[in-house]
């Protein structure tokens, strides 16, 4: 097995060890959540992670993807990297610190000190995460990644069924589990070594740092709105509850999102070696297709059984949001692809259409959930989501070929999104006739990847054979 594709494997599954665990913990405790909570406390609880979401990459300047990019390369001073982001995090914290009052008088003010542990904690982990990361030290990385997420059940299970302190309970563990992990990898990585007071830091990797991730800025803020505006226009339109119905809606194709978040992870150290040459080129071409034919079947699997899913997943409260499992699901293997294809980008260090291409994606969402929310409700929000995905998706496509030209299949490509978005609308149509379409339809796109996946297992067990008989 050529050492690329062995380090690459190597790396998913030291990542998919701690994700994969902590993603099904996770989902084991849905019924948990939803039945704990109300919609509307959902509903709360999800604006407060998706505020989060807006002001990070604003107030940090996306610098835990610079920290990462630049602790990558061989000839950068790691401690300089790493100080830098925790400089900029901590700056970034006291400026919303000093415009933190006008959240007192948004939908989530009650909760406004729990708000700003909650932030400084998701951004302390993601600062020290990526730099870990930048480390090569994946088996760091992921079981940190696994011991937030136990910390955090443990904690819900304390807090929310044991002192019943609803949403306040819920960002505790979250802030707890953040800082559990970030204390692992300080200890286990020794990251004590690689902070230097600010007044020593070098200015001009700092100027080269920053130049690489402001750009990402609009890209960060794109994303959010293609994430999670539809959430405040539900909320506009109708009311917390819907959006707490929706939010939960997200929880099954999060499966696709956790797959996938560990693939590009692993994905992103491997795509900076030998960035460039003709074997770099062969070799992104390869994994993009072996990684499609996994998207699609695992979507295809999500979509067929997503009702079935959610019968176990949600209570009765939620369990309307099923209908909208199979729209995101699309939406997320749209979101797979384009962030595959955002790693052309910046390990090429060219930024600036990774953000242009999720600003035009952004626009369409906002303009979409306008048109559609009113009459659909969170269908509309969902249907809005995956067109805007596949937007960014498609503009990629057509623009890295600037850079990098990856030798693509598009007749089948394109015929596995038409056969998804087929099984999609059966599925949702939900009768006797529609269900034997989509069972058709699942074996199809099985029939159509089976030699892709084929290649794909082979791999992975000539990696694990060799690894028993060491």
């Amino acid at each position: 097995m050529k050492k690329e594709y062995k380090k690459l494997i190597n790396n998913i599954g030291l990542i998919a060890i701690g994700s994969f665990a902590s993603s099904l913990l996770g989902m084991l405790l849905i019924p948990f959540y939803t039945a704990v909570l109300s919609t509307a406390d959902y509903g709360i609880s999800d604006l407060i992670s998706t505020t989060t979401s807006l002001l990070y990459p604003i107030a940090t300047m996306v610098i835990s993807e610079a920290i990462m990019r630049f602790a990558l390369d061989k000839d950068v001073n790691k401690q300089e990297v790493y100080s830098i982001g925790i400089s900029v995090a901590l700056t970034g914290f006291l400026i919303i610190l000093l415009f933190s009052p006008v959240i007192k008088w948004s939908p989530i003010g009650a909760y406004y000190g729990y708000f700003l542990l909650y932030y400084l904690s998701t951004c302390l982990y993601s600062i020290t995460s990526s730099f870990v990361k930048g480390l090569e030290d994946v088996k760091t990385y992921s079981f940190a990644g696994l011991m937030n997420s136990v910390m955090v059940i443990v904690c819900n299970l304390f807090f929310l069924l044991g002192l019943k302190i609803g949403i306040v309970g819920y960002l505790l563990s979250s802030i707890i589990g953040h800082i559990s992990a970030i204390l692992f990898m300080f200890l286990r990585a020794g990251l004590h070594r690689y902070i230097i007071p600010f007044w020593t830091i070098d200015w001009q990797i700092m100027r080269q740092m920053l130049k690489y991730s402001i750009p990402m800025i609009p890209n960060g803020i794109s994303w959010w709105i293609a994430n999670s505006s539809d959430k405040y226009i539900l909320n506009h339109y109708a009311d917390v509850s819907q959006v707490g119905i929706y939010a939960v809606s997200y929880k099954i194709p999060t499966i696709m999102i956790t797959v996938m978040g560990f693939f590009i992870t692993a994905w992103q150290i491997s795509a900076v070696e030998d960035f460039g040459s003709e074997r770099s080129q062969q070799f992104f071409s390869d994994i993009y297709k072996k990684c499609f034919a996994l998207n699609a079947l695992i979507a295809a699997t999500l979509i067929a059984f997503s009702k079935v899913f959610a019968g176990f997943l949600y209570s009765a409260d939620f369990f309307a949001a099923w209908r909208y499992v199979p729209v995101l699901i699309i939406a997320n293997v749209c979101n797979g692809m384009s962030s595959f294809l955002g790693t052309i980008y910046t390990a090429s260090k060219k930024t600036k259409m990774l953000s242009v291409s999720t600003m035009i994606g952004a626009v369409s969402n906002i303009v979409m959930n306008f048109v559609l929310i009113p009459s659909m409700g969170a269908m509309g929000a969902a249907i809005a989501t995956a067109l805007s995905y596949a937007i960014i998706w498609f503009i990629r496509i057509v623009n890295t070929r600037r850079i990098m030209r990856l030798q693509l299949d598009m007749k089948k490509d394109g015929l596995l999104v038409f056969l998804l978005v087929a099984e999609m609308i059966s599925v949702t149509m939900d009768t006797t006739l529609s269900r034997i379409v989509v069972f058709m339809l699942y074996l199809m796109i099985i029939l159509i990847n089976g030699k892709m996946l084929f290649e794909l297992f082979s791999m992975i067990r000539m990696m694990i054979l060799s690894k028993l008989k060491r």
